[in-house]
């Protein structure tokens, strides 16, 4: 008889997260890499087989009840002595006779959700008066450092020790691979980012997330034979970590170029884990990052990554996949911690229009919506742009966009620089939107007006061109199946100062 045990590690993004300091988060998502990257061996050595292991989880199968056991325990024990506070769920399911592994899969799955869903993850919060509370998470009672000054708690301790260790993580080390003969300085603040970018002080934030995995994973494994059902899952496993990892690195690497000589290469990942993906990088790249991204996850993932490319190969499902990204963009010195939130409700909008267009057409489509902020946000940003953005059945944003039309948008911006738009005049670009249809159409056309028509590709024209791309008509509105206009005139002048030529 044989048991199957699945393993999936607890909310993530709270362990990694539950400080706002950088090199702690850093240190906690490493962390977690390398107790996944250690499970394959604890299976080996507890007498299992490997089915799949990535991304924060995985699956493997056992001959006796037993070393299942022995395994779930020595695996649960071993995230709680080296996080403190992280943990991760496991669920045996023996195999019953007959049953074929894409049922008993789909029943392990259900044991598994049960499980998550029925522990208490609450932390009681410090009520001794003799206890001092963490510096750094404000929730467990502290410990003293004398020579550093700090008081923080064992576990904030441990993810501040290990943010020394980031680099090791897979994702900087096929960077490196890919500029195996140039020595790679890496960042070790976000100043460090903001330096490098244009406007200078600025970082964006790009939170990714693929699009119905767990019902894509379901319909792989009911196109193949019973025979080939442990195999295609964990080749679905595989392609969705390695697509989601090498996607992220060739985009990097293609926009930022070169590392330069004592120089930090500003790019910083806090989540690489199976189909997410968290990262700052310069506010000028993050969208076009984001945007190529998107193309290359959905390429890796059907057709795989060609071996004449530096650095890892692999094979492809043969079937379309797509990503949700939210991009936040502000001042190196934002709150991180309110910037991931804004990135990650960014990321959920995106979603639901992918969502939306699935369930309408059938089709995969990846999408991305992006936020210049200043100060955080009060509200949830669908709540906050219906305040803000919409009036007498005229939204003032297309957001979130089709990665495709986001493409548009970032080449009619270039357009616009290229052909010397004057940059007095990107605030007429939104004002006159809020002033109602008609009086935006004709202030819009004054503005056409007073735009230099010489040359071949001049302000006007370039402004023309946003108009036929996005088929606005009257300029500057866009008529909907639901009886609204909407315009990217507003996301245009948003995005404006963070795209360049």
């Amino acid at each position: 008889m044989s048991y199957l045990v699945l393993f999936d590690t607890d909310r993530i993004q709270d362990y990694v997260f539950a400080t706002q300091k950088l090199r702690a988060m850093r240190g906690g998502s490493f962390l977690l890499e390398r107790l996944n990257r250690e499970t394959r061996e604890t299976i080996m050595a507890r007498g299992g087989q490997v089915i799949y292991v990535g991304g924060g989880a995985g699956a493997a199968r056992f001959e006796d009840k037993t070393s299942a056991l022995n395994f779930c325990c020595a695996l649960e024990a071993e995230y709680r002595k080296e996080t403190i506070i992280a943990g991760i769920t496991t669920c045996i399911a023996e195999q019953t006779a007959g049953e074929s592994f894409k049922d008993w899969l789909e029943r392990a799955e259900k044991g598994l959700r049960r499980r998550k869903d029925a522990k208490d993850r609450s932390i009681p919060l410090v009520n001794n008066p003799y206890a001092k509370v963490c510096e750094f998470c404000g929730r467990l009672p502290a410990e003293g450092d004398p020579v550093k000054n700090k008081y923080i708690c064992m576990a904030c301790k441990i993810q501040w020790d290990m943010g020394m260790n980031y680099k090791h993580s897979l994702i900087y080390k096929a960077i490196e691979e890919k500029f195996a003969f140039t020595s790679i300085t890496w960042p070790e603040s976000l100043e460090d980012i903001g330096q490098a970018s244009d406007p200078e002080g600025y970082i964006g934030l790009i939170y990714a997330d693929g699009n119905r995995m767990g019902q894509r994973r379901q319909d792989e494994l009911k196109r193949c034979q019973d025979t080939e059902v442990e195999e295609k899952y964990w080749q679905f496993s595989e392609c969705v970590d390695k697509a989601t990892r090498w996607a992220m690195v060739d985009a990097v690497t293609e926009l930022l170029g070169q590392p330069v000589a004592n120089k930090p290469y500003p790019v910083q990942f806090f989540i690489t884990g199976g189909d997410d993906m968290l990262a700052a990088v310069p506010a000028q790249q993050a969208v076009p990052i984001a945007l190529k991204f998107g193309e290359l996850f959905e390429q890796y993932y059907k057709v795989g990554r060609p071996e004449e490319d530096v650095g890892e190969s692999f094979a492809g499902m043969g079937q379309d996949a797509s990503v949700a990204m939210g991009a936040a963009l502000a001042k190196q010195n934002y709150p991180l911690h309110s910037l991931i939130n804004t990135a990650r409700q960014l990321q959920k909008s995106a979603k639901q229009l992918a969502w939306k267009v699935w369930k309408e057409t059938g089709k995969d489509v990846s999408t991305i919506d992006f936020l210049a902020t200043s100060s955080s946000l009060l509200k949830p940003i669908q709540e906050q742009r219906a305040e803000e953005l919409a009036y007498d059945q005229l939204r003032l944003t297309q957001r979130p966009y089709a990665i495709d039309d986001a493409g548009k948008l970032v080449e009619l911006i270039r357009g616009l620089k290229s052909s010397g738009f004057p940059q007095n005049k990107v605030n007429d670009l939104w004002r006159p939107l809020y002033r109602g249809r008609l009086a935006a159409c004709l202030d819009f056309l004054v503005l056409l007006s007073r735009l230099s028509d010489r040359g071949g590709d001049s302000p006007q024209q370039a402004l023309a061109e946003v108009a036929k791309e996005f088929n606005l008509s009257p300029f500057p509105w866009r008529l909907t199946p639901d009886f609204h206009y909407i315009t990217p005139l507003l996301d245009l002048a948003e995005l404006y100062d963070f795209i360049n030529l």
